[in-house]
């Protein structure tokens, strides 16, 4: 629940953002060691050149396949989303993946008409927070319909969320794990906490308030690359 994280939706500049993701950051991402990109988008791509992918576009679809794959992308890269906003974004390493993994939920929020919803999310840290408080997953929360499989990730020292969502929005079409019926919230989403009941917290939804601390960060500053 990071302070810094990059909530960027690129509200008023998602056309110029897709060019320059195109023409600049995919091509420098899967060319960069560093981070475990690569393999993924490339797996990802093959499959869903394969399989059908409505509503969204190739590589929307294959980043929600990438994130999902059993590699270490999926915590380098929310790693980096909860520490990428202002001007850590100049060295963020996952622009492409942002982008596309963003505008996808966009999209498929729209087009399945998601309202909210009810998910559970466990994390394996004790988490501390009081009731009322306004809070933020602060990357990309995957949640389950299912309590117990929750609880079962947390374990005994862990934290169990039950979540009314009105932003996450189900990817099971689209992911590598369809057993898992996940559904994903964007870092944008805020939600006040109900109860705090030992190791089990719930939250509800900010209906309305989805604002980005840092939108179009591209536009704002001269990043690298």
């Amino acid at each position: 629940m990071a302070g810094n994280s990059l909530d960027d939706q690129y509200i008023g500049c998602e056309d110029n953002m897709s060019n320059k993701v195109k023409s600049v950051y995919l091509v420098k991402e899967l060319a960069d060691k560093k981070i475990d990109f690569k393999t993924g988008w490339n797996f990802g791509i093959k499959y869903m050149t394969k399989n059908p992918h409505p509503h969204l576009t190739l590589e929307q679809a294959t980043a929600i396949y990438a994130y999902t794959m059993n590699t270490p992308l999926f915590c380098q890269f929310n790693t980096a989303v909860r520490n990428g906003g202002g001007s850590n974004y100049n060295t963020f390493p996952f622009k492409a993946l942002h982008f596309y993994l963003t505008t996808a939920l966009k999209i498929l929020h729209r087009e399945q008409n998601s309202g909210c919803r009810d998910v559970f999310r466990g994390e394996t840290i004790s988490r501390t927070v009081k009731v009322s408080e306004i809070v933020r997953f602060s990357q990309f929360a995957s949640c389950s319909v299912d309590k117990d499989r929750a609880k079962s990730f947390a374990g005994k020292d862990g934290t169990v969320f039950s979540i009314n969502t009105c932003q996450g929005v189900p990817i099971t079409d689209y992911s590598s794990k369809k057993y898992e019926e996940e559904v994903l919230i964007p870092p944008y989403e805020k939600f006040k906490v109900q109860s705090v009941k030992g190791n089990e917290i719930t939250l509800s939804a900010v209906k309305g308030d989805t604002r980005s601390v840092n939108n179009c960060l591209a536009g704002k500053l001269q990043t690298q690359g």
